[in-house]
């Protein structure tokens, strides 16, 4: 199992119509300072305090995983950063990887935004990353609270009634956890969002994720 922060492979994206579609959805946002992003499980010593990477599941595609308690400070798969109109907290959650440009035959660094895995097998959701999500428009608005980081949710339909048309609201929520998930063809400890109740998947353990700034 290959899950530490050298570990990233390198991939090739020629000509691909979802690195082109990036630059202009991110044109017109603002670029949050780069941070890190780090599991927060009082209750939990094995987890608690360790940092976040993105970490290789195929051909420029990642999920979250569990690293050490001590964040990689060279590679490009610790680091985050936030395309936001308006609060530098509040907007897209952007990785960067490094990918084989096969026009040029150099490597640059694409960006590429989270979203959740959702399955109908599962009521836990793998976090992420691909380009392929500006393409698409199947990223996520995330949000960082006092609470660490949160989705926007809309609508909440708990108070929805028979018949009767709702005026429904949002709330910014937290369900993150760290489980055992097959990513591709990798067995992977990483940060899961779990859509409702209890995990059908008995590894998972609940946490909260915060950022800590990357210092200059």
């Amino acid at each position: 199992m290959k899950s530490t922060f050298a570990s990233r492979a390198l991939a090739l994206l020629a000509g691909s119509t979802a690195v082109t579609a990036q630059f202009d959805f991110l044109s017109d946002l603002s670029t949050s300072p780069p941070f890190y992003l780090k599991v927060s499980a009082p209750d939990n010593s094995s987890i608690d305090g360790r940092f976040l990477h993105a970490c290789h599941t195929g051909a420029a595609t990642n999920t979250l995983c569990l690293g050490q308690h001590t964040p990689s400070t060279s590679d490009v798969a610790g680091k985050f950063y936030l395309k936001y109109k308006q609060s530098p907290d509040d907007g897209y959650l952007i990785n960067n990887i490094k990918i084989l440009n096969g026009s040029t035959g150099n490597v640059e660094l694409v960006a590429e935004p989270f979203r959740l895995a959702l399955s109908a097998a599962t009521n836990v959701a793998m976090t992420w990353f691909s380009p392929e999500g500006f393409a698409d428009g199947s990223i996520y608005a995330v949000k960082f609270t006092g609470d660490g980081l949160s989705l926007p949710i809309y609508p909440v339909d708990t108070d929805f009634r028979e018949g009767v048309r709702p005026d429904p609201t949002g709330v910014d929520a937290s369900s993150w956890y760290t489980c055992w998930v097959l990513a591709g063809s990798y067995y992977y400890n990483a940060l899961a969002w779990v859509t409702g109740g209890i995990p059908s998947n008995p590894t998972c353990r609940p946490v909260r994720v915060v950022k800590v700034d990357v210092q200059s």
